[in-house]
């Protein structure tokens, strides 16, 4: 089942390594993005999704 987990956000950690994960069978898709207010998380996540299947059915 797919599943998608939210990374805590804290001042002392730093920015790459903030964000949203989404695991997808095997695959996991990491986001890490600064919101601008103009996206939603989930809009962030299924922009990273849908590049990663196209990449993947491209190669």
């Amino acid at each position: 089942m797919d599943t998608v987990t939210k990374e805590p956000k804290s001042p002392a950690v730093e920015p790459s390594e903030q964000g949203y994960q989404l695991t997808i069978g095997r695959d996991t898709i990491r986001v890490v993005s600064v919101f601008s207010g103009t996206r939603t998380a989930s809009e962030a996540i299924h922009e990273a999704a849908v590049k990663k299947i196209l990449y993947d059915t491209s190669s």
